[in-house]
């Protein structure tokens, strides 16, 4: 069999964040959702102010605009240019109203809201892309496992997988459903590095991102039913794989050294 580490999660999930610094002005409760449904309001001050000046002096201009079409003289250049100067304000006003409608976030699709933070509060503030909950298909769960290169050609779509989540040790069973062809990158949750409560090793670059520190691949696995918790997590995963042929991992060896002592 193969093994490696892994991560529970929904197979469709929204996370629910501001866009930018804003005060929270209703807050969903946890449980059932439909798409569409309104879930969190917020508020910012300064960009409502900016939009209510805006259009005040919209108006302003338009009556200006409004006064002077129609007439000679100055008065009909007046006109072009408080059109053109009209037109600008609008569209600092289309901005600012775009700005206040990414603060109402709404569900993209029936399912259940999660991960509530408890510390927020109706009237406090939050910061840019701060977590506020999530919006998961409680009825659809995948697992994303990491397994290293030399078992990937052992690994077969169908394959029956065994998922053991840490903690509580419940046991899900599923199967693969993809395979990478391209090492990872990056971990498909942060929770796996061993740094953050995880068992894999990853490297830290200049900017932050974390990679793994050995060749390894996401293998995705669909898990038969639900959970009986409605909640991500890590675990393990035990996956039937094909066996190894010895003849063949020697020769893979040799090749991997002849390679690299060619320069190649």
């Amino acid at each position: 069999s193969v093994r490696g580490e892994a991560w529970l999660h929904s197979a469709q999930q929204q996370r629910l964040y501001s866009p930018f610094a804003a005060r929270l002005v209703e807050l969903p409760a946890e449980g059932p959702v439909r798409a569409g449904g309104r879930l969190v309001l917020l508020d910012s001050p300064d960009t409502r102010s900016r939009a209510e000046q805006a259009g005040i002096l919209a108006a302003a201009l338009a009556l200006q605009r409004d006064q002077s079409v129609g007439r000679r003289g100055d008065a009909a250049e007046r006109a072009v240019r408080l059109g053109e100067q009209l037109a600008r304000q609008l569209a600092e006003l289309g901005a600012e109203r775009g700005e206040l409608a990414r603060l109402e976030l709404t569900a993209d699709f029936d399912g259940q809201v999660v991960d509530l933070d408890p510390e927020l509060r109706p009237g406090g503030w939050v910061s840019a892309n701060e977590p506020i909950a999530m919006v998961i298909d409680p009825d659809a769960w995948v697992v994303d496992a990491m397994v290293e290169q030399r078992d990937l050609e052992r690994v077969r779509i169908g394959a029956p997988v065994t998922f053991y989540r840490r903690g509580d040790w419940e046991v899900l069973e599923g199967e693969v459903v993809a395979i990478d062809s391209a090492r990872a990158q990056r971990l498909p949750d942060a929770m796996l590095a061993a740094d953050r409560g995880g068992r894999i090793p990853v490297l830290r670059g200049d900017d932050g991102r974390e990679t793994p520190r050995d060749a390894l691949y996401r293998v995705r696995i669909r898990i038969d039913g639900s959970p009986s918790q409605p909640r991500s997590g890590l675990g393990s995963v035990r996956i039937e794989g094909e066996p190894r042929s010895l003849l063949g991992e020697a020769f893979r060896t040799v090749a991997a050294v002849l390679v690299r002592e060619s320069g190649f």
